[in-house]
């Protein structure tokens, strides 16, 4: 727990030092954000997220382990062995603790961006971007339940049939792709960002391997909440933050004249 620990607290001061001042494009972080997005971002971030190839590629190996029952022998295996974490009941245990982890990451992550140079603007359009990544997770989350009604896979262990897909790989995952997102768009130092990044998505492997080492999931249930959740989550960052969003000049014709603007395509 060190490590994560560690660069939770060096990421921290880090975002609280270069939190503010604005994006390349000059706009702040969340300044942007929207309800309406329009029909040609959502179009792009749709794309750019089936695109993705970690969106598709955890979903096709989870296919792949379908064949000769190579999901079911990996997942005894780990339940039998619990080569990481020793005991099923440690597996579990550690599950929870690496999934507050990634999250503890995830919301530190959120104060890195600039989002502007006052205080008021800063508070603004970080409360708005805060609140759409939010909603990210809470969207995938709500996949992930109602999957979980239509599949009623039973779980390894035989304790429910709830196993499909995995809500803690959910959580973790969706931490760990936001997170790495906000440490893209800071000003961080590289020697912030890559640790910061590593221990994101270190953590949110290591919870779902341990759901798997727990006999709680078979490896094609974590590997499907991986790739469904990163398509999930940035398609909704992208089309509702608004990053990257450049200003056009507009020229209204008015009664008396002209009027000359800028106007930005949320």
């Amino acid at each position: 727990m060190r490590l994560p620990l560690l660069g939770l607290r060096s990421i921290a001061a880090g975002a609280l030092l270069a939190s503010c001042g604005t994006l390349p494009d000059g706009r702040g972080w969340g300044q942007d954000a929207t309800i309406a997005p329009g029909w040609e971002r959502v179009r792009k971030a749709a794309v750019a997220n089936l695109e993705d190839p970690v969106s598709w590629l955890p979903i096709a190996s989870a296919a792949v382990l379908q064949i000769d029952d190579w999901d079911r022998r990996i997942s005894d295996w780990a339940r039998d062995e619990t080569p990481i974490f020793g005991s099923t009941g440690h597996a579990e245990d550690a599950s929870d603790t690496w999934r507050t982890i990634t999250s503890d990451l995830w919301t530190v992550s959120v104060f890195a961006p600039p989002s502007g140079d006052s205080f008021g603007e800063w508070a603004w359009s970080r409360a708005k971007g805060a609140t759409v990544e939010i909603v990210a997770k809470a969207a995938s989350r709500g996949v992930t339940s109602v999957l979980k009604d239509v599949s009623n896979r039973t779980r390894p262990d035989g304790a429910d049939d709830r196993s499909f897909p995995s809500g803690h790989m959910t959580e973790a995952f969706g931490s760990a792709v936001l997170g790495s997102s906000n440490l893209d768009n800071s000003d961080l130092p590289p020697g912030l960002v890559w640790p910061g990044k590593i221990a994101l998505y270190g953590s949110s492997i290591l919870t779902g391997w341990a759901r798997v080492e727990a006999g709680k999931h078979f490896p094609s249930d974590v590997l499907f909440a991986a790739g469904a959740t990163n398509f999930i989550v940035g398609f909704v960052h992208d089309a509702f933050l608004g990053l990257g969003a450049s200003p056009e000049i507009v020229v209204s014709v008015l009664d008396d004249g002209w009027e000359l603007g800028l106007r930005w395509n949320l």
